[in-house]
């Protein structure tokens, strides 16, 4: 049996910004759901004064994984909401240690 696996690549070279439309396009959440979230205090604007929320491109993954997570152990709101601060906060880490290494 030939099995063919895909895999999706995200370089996330520059910091850059991403409105709460594109965040909910590339990672499959609703709007809604993110803005949930977003209240919770698991994910954080760029600017919260600003007219429009924008969100660190970095937020791709951790929403992403959070959206699978939420999938594959059907987690309710609150316990989505301390996965994403944990993936964030292991992403925050590896980061550290990249530039601690450099």
């Amino acid at each position: 049996m030939n099995m063919t696996e895909s895999t999706e690549v995200l370089w996330l070279n520059t910091i850059s910004e991403m409105s709460l439309q594109e965040l909910s396009e590339y990672s499959g959440m609703s709007q809604a759901e993110i803005l949930t979230y977003v209240e919770e205090g698991a994910i954080i604007p760029s600017d919260v004064s600003a007219p429009s929320l924008l969100f660190s491109e970095r937020y791709q993954v951790t929403i992403r994984a959070a959206r699978r997570l939420r999938d594959d152990f059907e987690l309710d709101t609150k316990g989505l909401a301390v996965a994403i601060s944990l993936l964030k906060r292991i992403q925050d880490l590896e980061q550290a240690l990249q530039h601690k290494k450099i």
